[in-house]
């Protein structure tokens, strides 16, 4: 059902119907030397990346478990030559297992 006014109000007394739309997005990789080189603007580096399956640990499966969200993030910051580092940034924002991990890995 299409709001008569065209706004959602999730969750609200007032809410009569949704939106429906189409969108895209692009993002564009590139080399870092190559980016320099051709003189582009650098939005950000990746500067390591990491990928594994914990299997039936898992939560769901599009829900990894808190040992391998944990494990993944120390392979990636291990690929990327990091560290974690304890920032005003860095204070727990959700329930865990979501702020969880983080810290994890960085025992």
């Amino acid at each position: 059902m299409e709001s008569p006014d065209g706004h959602v109000r999730t969750f609200d007394a007032n809410a009569r119907g949704s939106m429906f739309g189409d969108g895209a997005a692009v993002v564009v990789l590139k080399r870092l030397a190559d980016a320099i080189r051709d003189g582009d603007h650098i939005w950000s580096v990746i500067r390591g990346s990491a990928m594994n399956n914990d299997g039936a640990q898992k939560v769901g499966y599009t829900a990894p478990s808190v040992t391998g969200q944990a494990r993944v993030i120390a392979d990636a910051m291990a690929d990327a030559g990091v560290t974690a580092r304890t920032s005003a940034t860095s204070k727990p924002t959700a329930p865990p297992p979501s702020w969880a991990t983080p810290s994890r890995s960085r025992r």
